[in-house]
């Protein structure tokens, strides 16, 4: 992105606290800020090397102009100094948090009658530009989930919301990590739970951002409310999986649009832990990142394709010499039969290695049991024996009978086996048999998943499991009953 009037000019200088800072271009321009590609000068043992940073600087579009020295005009008390006091607050919050999957902050300061901070420079550009428009494979997608939501389990436990959560706030290292960026939004709690500054949060981001975000008010039970940024997690892995833009609160508070992520193959366990994550009611969402990263988890990889085989094949020249040729044509005949001519020659190479140890063990050879030919020698003494007339088939020693062979019976999987595999495929077919014959564990589940489906049918049968899991002492049903109270099914 080039300079313009309203941005530092490339070419020019920015003194820090502790650096100077070379201007090379415009990396994004918002509402509230200009960030800027830079340079530092660190000097070293083998003399002064460059090294890029991501200067950002506090500019608001509405109320700030520059003069030629660079000088920001415009800034004064109210509004200014309100959001100035806030871009700080983003800088401190980050600086306090050291983790590999949060942008790390040199240095904050105040120059051009306004501020700055400067932080690492991410060059693999940003998520969003990653996924928009087609998204990613699930494998890939799980990679770069792990990463954030590890980055997003290190804030909580260190009593911080980001609260802005997207792939527009997600930057990729060169080397392929993914890492948090603009805190703009974040908030610090206490240890009682409470805020650190005002009780207002901020919006958020449509499609990010769960309904009670807008109208957020801090709890009496202390509790920091991470089921926020667990909604915009869940929203951000919806994004790469599909490339589309998270469908918005009020659209999942009718019904959770699980068919786009169907639609472009993602397992359906997975689909099943974002539609929790993504749940109108905080209550039913993980209630810590940590579960959330545990529950993908359990969820079975999907199978990479097989990679194409290559195929050798063999043509007489003008010459009448054979060579090699090399087949890089994908077709799976041809790859189908090369892997048929391995099984059947490894066989045979098998079968040859096996005839020769048993005949070392029945004592007719010379060689020891401990010094078995290797088996490309081997090939090699039938290659010359056969060249010698000697039919090496007939001085085998005659294995009379095999033994029967044993077949292990299969032991079928346990009840706790069957749930925890339905549990992880989202087998709402599995849950139900064992439900029916009595499997307490498999009635809260059953609940919600027709708690979710949110028809009057389906209540009346979540309303069913939850009586059973009641009855059965489960007090996980009491939550959804409640639930089905505020809905109105029991008026």
């Amino acid at each position: 992105m080039e300079c313009n009037a309203n941005t530092l000019q490339a070419g020019s200088y920015l003194k820090g606290t502790e650096h100077t800072y070379r201007i090379a271009k415009v990396l994004g321009q918002g509402t509230f800020g200009i960030t800027y590609l830079a340079y530092v000068s660190i000097k070293g043992r083998l003399g002064a090397v460059e090294m890029p940073v991501a200067v950002k600087e506090f500019f608001m579009q509405d109320f700030n102009e520059r003069a030629e020295n660079n000088v920001v005009t415009g800034s004064g008390g109210g509004t200014f100094e309100k959001y100035r006091k806030k871009f700080l607050h983003e800088a401190r919050n980050l600086s306090r948090l050291s983790h590999p999957g949060i942008v790390k902050v040199i240095e904050a300061f105040e120059e051009n009658n306004t501020c700055y901070f400067s932080m690492e420079y991410c060059d693999g550009g940003s998520l969003e530009s990653l996924v928009r428009g087609h998204g990613i494979s699930e494998r890939e997608a799980r990679k770069y989930f792990k990463q954030i939501g590890c980055a997003l389990s290190f804030m909580h436990k260190h009593g911080m919301l980001h609260l802005d959560l997207k792939p527009n706030n997600i930057m990729l290292r060169g080397s392929g990590e993914a890492v948090l960026i603009d805190f703009g939004l974040s908030k610090q709690f206490s240890d009682d739970g409470n805020p650190e500054t005002s009780t207002s949060i901020g919006f958020g981001t449509p499609g990010y951002a769960p309904i009670e975000q807008a109208n957020y008010r801090v709890a009496n039970d202390g509790k920091i409310p991470v089921t926020i940024d667990i909604y915009a997690l869940g929203a951000t892995l919806y994004k790469m999986l599909t490339g589309s833009k998270p469908p918005l609160a009020s659209e999942v508070l009718r019904e959770f649009p699980s068919q786009a992520l169907f639609d472009h193959g993602v397992s359906n366990g997975v689909v099943c832990c974002i539609r929790r994550a993504m749940q109108s009611i905080p209550e039913n969402r993980y209630q810590s990142v940590d579960d959330f990263l545990a529950a993908i988890e359990t969820v079975s990889m999907p199978v990479d394709p097989i990679d194409d085989v290559t195929v050798i094949g063999f043509e007489n020249d003008n010459d009448n010499n054979d060579s090699v040729r090399e087949s890089d044509k994908k077709n799976k005949g041809k790859r189908t039969l090369a892997v048929s001519l391995v099984a059947a020659l490894a066989s045979a190479i098998v079968g040859v290695a096996v005839v020769l140890v048993f005949n070392y063990d029945s004592g007719v050879g010379t060689v020891a049991e401990h010094d078995v030919l290797p088996i490309g020698d081997s090939l090699e003494l039938v290659q010359q024996d056969t060249a010698s007339g000697v039919n090496v088939v007939d001085e085998l020693p005659v294995v009379e009978q095999e033994p029967p062979r044993v077949v292990e019976e299969v032991a079928e999987p346990t009840d706790d086996e069957l749930f925890a595999r339905a549990m992880r495929n989202g087998d709402i077919s599995t849950l139900l048999k064992l439900g029916n014959r009595g499997y307490a564990k498999a009635y809260v589940p059953l609940a919600e998943y027709y708690y979710n489906k949110d028809t009057a049918a389906d209540d009346a049968k979540a309303d069913f499991w939850c009586q059973k899991a009641r009855k059965a002492g489960i007090v996980d049903a009491d939550k959804i009953i409640h639930n089905l109270e505020v809905r109105g099914y029991y008026d």
